[in-house]
């Protein structure tokens, strides 16, 4: 089987078929070739072209529900959100609501992790996990009270410096 227009590009055939919707040789042709393309484009004018040759009207200009042969139509309905969400009664949640915001300054936030203020976002990260990794509930267990909570503390305040310096970068 030969392929005359094998050399034609995507844009060539889609000239194509604008001038020549109603030559069913072209049609033809037009669909023996892209048979063999797998671009979207390619696959967007197949259809077009089938289209055509079955007598529907010309399809609409490229869109990703004709890649897939179906019309996937889906309707857009206004998203309704409750005015107060309800709270949790958890012992997390409780937990978080007890314990004040920590706000920590830019160079609080770089002693905190151990880092300088130009370091990479990787070392900054590598650096609260190692700290926050303490404080695993599973570590945590073989520590008395007094280390626990400071290992806790610890956490908190790796956490705190992180949105930190993810704020101050942020705001650059």
């Amino acid at each position: 089987m030969t392929r005359p227009l094998m050399q034609n590009g995507i844009a060539e055939l889609e000239r194509m078929f604008e001038s020549s919707q109603s030559d069913p040789q072209i049609l033809d042709a037009l669909e023996s070739e892209l048979r063999f393309r797998s671009v979207p484009r390619a696959a967007t004018l197949l259809n077009r072209v089938r289209k055509a040759m079955n007598g529907h009207p010309d399809a609409p200009a490229a869109s990703q529900e004709l890649l897939f042969g179906h019309d996937v139509s889906v309707p857009i309905q206004e998203a309704q959100f409750p005015t107060a969400l309800p709270v949790q009664n958890t012992r997390e949640s409780r937990k978080r609501e007890t314990e004040p915001a920590l706000i920590v300054s830019v160079d609080d936030a770089c002693k905190i992790l151990k880092v300088t203020a130009n370091a990479s976002w990787d070392s900054v990260e590598h650096s609260r996990r190692a700290i926050v990794e303490l404080a695993r509930p599973d570590r945590l267990e073989k520590f008395a009270e007094a280390k626990r909570k400071a290992l806790q503390q610890d956490a908190l305040e790796a956490n705190a410096a992180l949105k930190a310096l993810f704020e101050a970068r942020r705001a650059r």
